[in-house]
């Protein structure tokens, strides 16, 4: 049992990772100021040093969410289907 919730638990978290760093890159040019450019990467300063190319790499990662997102949905549906049978199991008893 504690398989499948490691299990449900990573597959959430995989699934949703692409889409929370696309946004967080996102939030981090927000923050120093920059603009996010669709086409090519932009000069972005952070800290002292260039960043552009980076947060533009990251906040790419956002077309993966098509795939990600299914997957979360499946690590949702898995978790629910075990505490079912955790809830069964436990008023059998």
């Amino acid at each position: 049992m504690r398989t499948g919730w490691i299990l449900s638990s990573l597959l959430v978290v995989l699934g949703l990772m692409p889409g929370t760093i696309a946004l967080a890159s996102r939030a981090l040019a927000a923050v120093a100021g920059c603009r996010l450019m669709p086409i090519t990467p932009t000069p972005c300063l952070v800290f002292g040093s260039d960043w552009g190319a980076g947060l533009h790499l990251a906040a790419g990662l956002n077309w993966l969410s098509v795939f990600g997102v299914p997957v979360a949905v499946v690590g949702f549906a898995w978790a629910i289907v075990l505490a079912v049978i955790d809830l069964r199991r436990r008023l059998r008893q």
